[in-house]
């Protein structure tokens, strides 16, 4: 498994790079004062054994799991790699790190 820092991910987005950004916070959490992420797959971590089947189609990633500081979206990558999916990173240090670099965020889920 490997970490991303925000400023990287950013990057990689505006080359227009397909990742899928798994979000695994409580629905609250998205719209909170950290908000989330455009465009993400939001599951929460405590649902993600009964609704891994939603990500099947891609289990050759790239996939970076999001949460507030980054303990929950390991414990999801790390779940995600055991089941067999391949391109697996943690956005390191989560939203938190992500609204630290200045990034912007959606305040409202979609």
């Amino acid at each position: 498994m490997n970490f991303i820092v925000a400023k990287d991910l950013r990057e990689r987005l505006q080359r227009g790079e397909h990742i899928v950004l798994l979000d695994v916070r409580e629905i609250e959490e998205l719209t909170g004062p950290l908000g989330h992420l455009p465009e993400i797959k939001h599951v929460p971590l405590g649902d993600l054994p009964v609704r891994i089947s939603e990500l099947n189609d891609h289990k050759a990633g790239p996939i970076v799991t999001i949460c507030k500081m980054g303990g929950r979206a390991t414990r999801a990558a790390e779940f995600l790699q055991q089941a067999g999916f391949k391109n697996i990173c943690v956005l390191e240090g989560g939203m938190n790190g992500w609204q630290e670099s200045g990034l912007p965020v959606e305040s409202a889920r979609v």
